[in-house]
């Protein structure tokens, strides 16, 4: 197994080349006012043919139906353009076209429709024909993973899907890399190291060390005093797109925005100013509960089954929970990033003691182009999630999830208002 070792080392700075450099962004450029969201579809019930289970991806095709997968199906369901339900998309087995478990991912190269399960990634025509399929299994046993494939590249590779099998060799790894792979399962190249110290909390259960995410750096790409994540893959299969650390120095304090090709090399860089916001006490005291009550199996979904209270297991591991969570000065100023369909990257900025949800939009160049945001709703059992989970985006219209009161979840499409007023 080779690898190339012209990587970008994201938690100290990038030493590849820059093929696309910005200044910082002039705030005066974009629309002070963010862009309303209007509904436009809603899909989703209670019961019946429409009804969903936590949707985690969606596309749309090129004939505008809508592509969604769901967790705990092991298929994709498929919607008319005015939200009709149209039938699914494969199935559980090991024949062409069959998914192994449940499906994950899923994106368009043209009129072909990839998606990716938890062992291969299947390939259909428009017309949901299977064409062929691609599987491997690539141990990386310093990193305490096994690698599938995950979302495909423009020039035929695959980006890894990690699956960890030695929990203690993973964990103990400070940085871990990202990895591109051939379609027969061989390394071909190391896109970035990725720093993961202080990314979790650990804290005993029942005589056992748990280590989990910490809820500042549940979503990916978290940078700051603690880390970011692993890169989301650029929509169009170029690379991926991440956010480096903060820093701060006298003139102010900033992060950088970047799209990182698929050999290493870096299409874009981005610096963009911001102000620290505080993590105040109370902030601290509600993630605090809020980590507790994560810890002794408030969250977890009916099917999974909570232990009885009476046992007094879970108020031991939540007072253990609350005990172990520490937290930076800051606030880590982005949350979540999402690569947009038509170029834009969308980026969810710091928790704000208003509650309110702001994502910033920049264009393919890095420019900051305006920004939405989500006042109100949930998206998952979580209290930290945002209130609307970003499915698919572009500067005209964006699909999310959320939840009611009731824990049915629904599809929205909304169209965005770009007109500055």
């Amino acid at each position: 197994m080779t690898r190339r070792r012209g990587i970008c080392l994201i938690s100290v700075g990038l030493a590849c080349g820059v093929a696309l450099a910005a200044p910082p962004l002039a705030a005066q450029d974009v629309c002070p006012q963010p862009w309303p969201l209007t509904e436009t579809l809603r899909i989703g019930s209670i019961d019946g043919p429409d009804a969903l289970t936590d949707p985690s991806a969606l596309e749309t095709g090129p004939d505008g139906r809508v592509y969604v997968i769901q967790s705990m199906l092991s298929a994709v369901s498929i919607f008319e353009p005015d939200g009709t339900p149209d039938g699914i998309l494969g199935r559980a087995g090991g024949g062409p076209g069959e998914f192994s478990m449940f499906p994950h991912s899923l994106g368009w190269m043209a009129d072909t429709l990839w998606v990716a399960d938890v062992a291969q990634v299947h390939f259909y025509s428009r017309d949901g024909s299977a064409l062929r399929t691609v599987r491997f299994r690539t141990p990386v046993p310093e990193e305490g993973s096994v690698f599938v494939p995950g979302p495909p590249l423009t020039d035929g590779s695959f980006l890894g899907s990690r699956h960890v099998n030695d929990y203690p060799r993973y964990t103990a790894r400070p940085f871990l890399e990202e990895l591109r792979f051939s379609e027969t399962g061989d390394v071909l190249d190391t896109i970035a190291r990725v720093d993961r110290r202080g990314r979790y909390v650990r804290y005993e259960d029942r005589g056992r060390a748990i280590e989990v995410e910490h809820p500042l750096t549940h979503w990916l790409n978290i940078p700051g005093e603690y880390t970011i994540g692993a890169g989301v893959p650029a929509h169009d299969g170029s690379g991926v797109i991440v956010v480096g650390p903060s820093r701060e120095t006298a003139s102010g304090s900033s992060f950088d925005l970047l799209h990182l090709g698929f050999h290493g090399d870096t299409l874009l860089k981005r610096r963009i100013d911001y102000n620290p916001r505080p993590i105040t006490r109370a902030q601290q005291a509600r993630l605090r509960e809020w980590f507790g009550a994560k810890a002794a199996g408030e969250y977890r979904p009916p099917a999974a089954g909570n232990l009885p209270s009476s046992s007094g297991v879970p108020e031991r591991t939540r007072r253990a929970a609350e005990d172990a969570i520490t937290f930076p000065g800051h606030h880590p100023p982005v949350r979540r990033v999402v690569s947009g369909a038509d170029g834009t990257i969308w980026l969810l900025r710091e928790m704000r003691p208003d509650d309110v949800d702001r994502w910033e939009v920049y264009g393919p160049s890095g420019e900051l182009e305006g920004s939405v945001e989500v006042k109100s709703g949930r998206s998952a059992l979580l209290p930290w999630a945002p209130h609307l989970r970003l499915l698919r985006a572009t500067r005209d219209e964006v699909w999310g999830a959320t939840m009611d009161d009731l824990d049915v979840p629904y599809v929205h499409r909304y169209a965005v208002d770009r007109s500055c007023r």
